[in-house]
């Protein structure tokens, strides 16, 4: 596991193999940026950050501030070993619970939700899409959902799915509120 690119490329991140986190592939991620591209002076929250993978990637790539959610203390040790170890300002960690998580950040306009949480909880897919999609400062977010390609999600149906990519057992959406001109928009 390591950044890709930007200011900390090739940067190898710490992970922990005695708590159950799946960080997301390389070639998973690469891909996402490619799509994603240009995140410069972006507000971006990495719910269930697990290891800080992915927003650590978007710190890299010139992203202004990411928030980093886990509420696993030991997720949280390894999140606090990547941020010292990349050494970029604008990030901070939250120990919380998504649902507080979401209730505490409602007043930030965040460009970028990443959604990861374990692929076995459905639950909580369902909860996190319709907590951001009832949150009038979350619209313009575009929200990307990690998931297993077999679970089949309701709460996806209150976005307008972007994109949606399949890497071997992963899928990835990349939904949004209300429509808004972004690079992915226009490629579509």
């Amino acid at each position: 596991m390591r950044i890709i690119t930007g200011k900390r490329k090739g940067l190898k991140l710490n992970s922990n193999k005695n708590f159950d986190t799946r960080p997301t592939e390389d070639r998973i991620k690469e891909s996402v940026f490619n799509i994603l591209g240009n995140v410069s002076e972006s507000l971006v929250l990495d719910l269930f950050a697990g290891t800080g993978n992915i927003g650590l990637e978007f710190l890299s790539r010139g992203a202004k501030e990411v928030y980093l959610v886990d509420n696993n203390k030991d997720a949280i040790n390894v999140i606090n070993k990547n941020v010292e170890k990349i050494n970029l300002p604008g990030c901070k960690i939250i120990k919380s619970d998504y649902i507080q998580a979401l209730r505490d950040l409602s007043n930030i306009k965040f460009n970028y939700i990443y959604i990861d949480p374990p692929y076995q909880e459905k639950n909580i897919y369902e909860a996190s899409l319709k907590n951001i999609a009832s949150n009038k400062n979350f619209k313009k977010a575009l929200v990307i959902v990690e998931t297993d390609k077999n679970m089949k999600l309701d709460n996806l149906s209150l976005f307008k799915i972007l994109d949606q990519r399949t890497y071997r057992s992963t899928v990835i959406y990349f939904l949004k509120e209300e429509e808004v001109e972004s690079n992915l928009s226009r490629e579509l």
